[in-house]
C-alpha cells in the first residue's frame, strides 16, 4: 500500500498537501501538507572558509547542481588566472537541501597566489538548465613568505646593547 510519485513544479517555494483518498464509507484524510523548495536548475553553494597563506589561497565549501547527482567543477579566478577544482569530496552540508543528491560535493584546495591582495571569485559550473552561479568573490591577502617583526626597544647598558621586540616567518611555526 506505499505510494510515490514525481509531478512537474515551478521552481520556487511551494506547499504541498498531500491526502488519502477515501473510497466507500468515510471522508479524505489530510495525511500532511509541508513547504518545499523546489531549486532553480543553477548550482548551489557555499565557500565556508577562504585565507591565504604564503603561494596560495586555501578553501573549502560545498556545491552542486540540482540538475545532477554528479559532482561538479568549480571554476576559481586569482586575478585573472583561472583553475578548477572539483566539488567531489564528502561534505554532510548538503543532506538537508538536497537529500537525494548523497554527501560528496565538498571541496577543499589550495590555489597558487602571488604575494600581497588577490582577488579571487568562485564559480560553480552548471548541469543542464540553468546558469553557472557566483559562489563567492573575495579579496585575500597572502603572506610573501618573508620574516616580519618589529624591535619595540633598544637601548644601551654599561659593556652591552639590549633589545626586545617580535619576530615571525610565515614559512614555519618554530621560532
Amino acid at each position: 500500500h506505499g505510494f510515490g510519485m514525481r509531478f512537474a513544479a515551478p521552481a520556487g517555494p511551494q506547499n504541498v498537501c498531500v491526502y488519502a483518498k477515501n473510497l466507500g464509507q468515510g471522508v479524505d484524510r489530510l495525511l500532511t501538507c509541508r513547504d518545499v523548495v523546489v531549486p532553480s536548475g543553477d548550482p548551489a553553494g557555499e565557500l565556508k572558509d577562504i585565507w591565504g597563506t604564503p603561494g596560495k589561497i586555501n578553501m573549502w565549501g560545498w556545491a552542486l547542481d540540482p540538475d545532477t547527482v554528479a559532482p561538479i567543477d568549480l571554476h576559481i579566478s586569482v586575478n585573472g588566472r583561472w583553475a578548477v577544482l572539483k566539488a567531489d569530496a564528502e561534505n554532510l552540508s548538503t543532506t538537508g537541501a538536497y537529500p537525494t543528491h548523497g554527501i560528496n560535493h565538498g571541496f577543499g584546495g589550495s590555489i597558487p597566489a602571488d604575494p600581497g591582495m588577490n582577488k579571487i571569485c568562485v564559480y560553480g559550473i552548471n548541469q543542464g538548465p540553468g546558469s553557472n552561479t557566483t559562489l563567492a568573490c573575495k579579496n585575500i591577502f597572502v603572506e610573501s613568505g618573508s620574516p616580519v617583526g618589529q624591535v619595540k626597544e633598544l637601548w644601551g647598558t654599561p659593556g652591552s646593547i639590549n633589545m626586545w621586540g617580535w619576530a615571525i616567518d610565515p614559512d614555519t611555526v618554530d621560532p
